[in-house]
């Protein structure tokens, strides 16, 4: 086996002892690495283990081995004491996790791997250094399964044979306050203030779910830490209770990962690499629509839709944009999509057939001098029936009203010309089921606003924001979310 000085690492060394297990020399120690890099692809993966030897057996099962780049660590800590899982804790004097970010950043510099093409993997204990890794290698990303978290949180034997190996000491007070940061991700994480990217699989039946799943999620909330980045993917299996993935399941997931730019959600024990999309839609274009959602979707670069209701912006009617507001706003597409919501803003359904022909056609009409195309037709007061839908048809391909339910183009109820949504006033937890049920049919929640109502607050809007970044799902305008319905 070959050993090499940490301050030697250069493409050209490496490359010589490719696909080999070699030593690297640092500060007196020996650190065990077995590498396999393919010059031809700028993504490696990186794992850690308590037997690099036997690991490089099954990795070459793997069927990233040949795609990417692979570099497997075994963990010092474990190996000179002797030790199940040392979790890169080191001793009294030294953090060896520390020593694993500097070789793996000497290692992808050399081989000019960008941190965004950093993939750590591990379950149980060994994810523990994986969401680590993540956390010290800014815009790398974590796939861990039933990973630990908290190393104060296991087997009670076991931490105290790792604390008085390493410590010497037994558990206590002193060595928890003087080491606590090597044995917990979380706080790590506190003080960056943000959570990597973590692709984090839980079996909901599995002892860690409690221990340190949930525990986890609390403690970046009591931390006050932006989860976003954490993509939780729920399972629930009796059977593997305390098992490792197997190298098929581990790949189907990871497959998702690389290869599929929506990859999102897992739930049931089926993957979801969804299309789902939000739309917030703002009803009746209101003086609170440009000064108060408007300028907040303008600062906060969100797209909004609006309806239009023509007559009011020409007559000037009180309390509605003006036509000064509405052609600032209309020139500003990459926030605002104004669609029609008919001329005067009363109930199709009470009209003659000439009048809803006026309504629609008389908005449109205001819609197009501007400049501005729209296929949508939103119904005042959720009014509509076939005669409605008849004519609105000769106008736009789409319409919607508001009925508390997502948009599924997978429903044989499914109608272009009524589509479904939800009310902004809706409970949060109610919004998340809708948005986990759209993400399992490629579907869209479209929100319904109005800026003018009292129950209309940016704190809603914020937490609804929130959620469509924890589940990776797209703010875009109604026109883009019905293209995306059409495919």
């Amino acid at each position: 086996m070959k050993t090499i000085d940490f301050q030697d690492i250069s493409k050209e060394n490496m490359s010589t002892m490719n696909h080999n297990i070699i030593k690297i020399k640092k500060n007196n120690k020996e650190f065990k690495i077995f590498m396999s890099f393919n010059t031809n692809m700028d993504k490696i993966i990186i794992s850690f283990t308590n037997n690099v030897k036997k690991d490089v057996a099954d990795i070459k099962e793997n069927i990233y081995y040949s795609k990417f780049s692979n570099l497997i660590i075994e963990d010092l800590t474990a190996t000179e004491n002797n030790l199940e899982h040392g979790f890169g804790i080191g001793n009294s004097d030294k953090h060896y996790a520390n020593d694993y970010v500097e070789i793996i950043n000497k290692v992808n510099s050399v081989f000019n791997i960008k941190p965004n093409n950093v993939y750590f993997t591990g379950e149980y204990e060994n994810g523990f250094l994986a969401i680590l890794m993540s956390v010290f290698i800014q815009n790398s990303t974590a796939i861990v399964h039933n990973p630990i978290n908290f190393v104060q949180q296991i087997d009670v034997q076991q931490k105290n044979k790792l604390y008085k190996t390493l410590f010497s000491e037994n558990v206590n007070k002193k060595v928890l306050n003087t080491y606590l940061k090597r044995f917990s991700t979380t706080l790590l994480m506190r003080k960056s203030n943000i959570a990597p990217k973590i692709f984090y699989i839980q079996n909901d039946q599995d002892s860690t779910y409690k221990t340190q799943f949930n525990n986890f999620l609390n403690k970046l909330e009591k931390y006050n830490i932006y989860d976003g980045n954490v993509i939780k993917l729920i399972y629930s299996k009796k059977e593997n209770v305390g098992k490792s993935l197997s190298f098929v399941e581990f790949n189907r997931i990871k497959s998702l990962i690389f290869e599929s730019k929506n990859f999102q959600y897992m739930f049931d024990n089926v993957y979801y690499n969804s299309t789902a999309s939000v739309v917030l839609l703002d009803d009746d274009s209101r003086e609170e629509s440009y000064n108060i959602l408007y300028k907040y979707a303008k600062e906060k670069e969100i797209k909004i839709t609006f309806g239009v209701n023509s007559a009011h912006i020409l007559n000037g009617t009180k309390n509605r944009i003006n036509e000064k507001q509405f052609i600032e706003m209309s020139k500003d597409n990459s926030v605002v999509e104004f669609v029609n919501h008919t001329h005067s803003h009363v109930k199709l359904t009470e009209l003659s057939k000439n009048e809803i022909h006026n309504e629609i056609k008389l908005c449109k009409d205001f819609l197009t001098k501007h400049n501005i195309n729209t296929s949508h037709l939103i119904y005042p007061f959720g009014k509509v029936n076939d005669e409605v839908i008849s004519i609105a048809s000769q106008y736009v391909n789409s319409g919607s009203k508001t009925n508390g339910d997502i948009v599924n183009p997978k429903s044989n109820n499914f109608n272009k010309l009524l589509l479904n949504r939800i009310a902004f006033e809706a409970p949060i937890d109610k919004i998340e089921r809708n948005m986990l049920k759209a993400i399992k049919c490629n579907g869209c929640l479209i929100i319904n606003i109005h800026a003018q109502y009292d129950t209309f607050s940016i704190k809603h809007l914020e937490d609804i924001l929130e959620l469509t970044k924890k589940y990776k799902l797209d703010v875009i305008h109604l026109s883009e979310a019905i293209d995306r319905l059409g495919n």
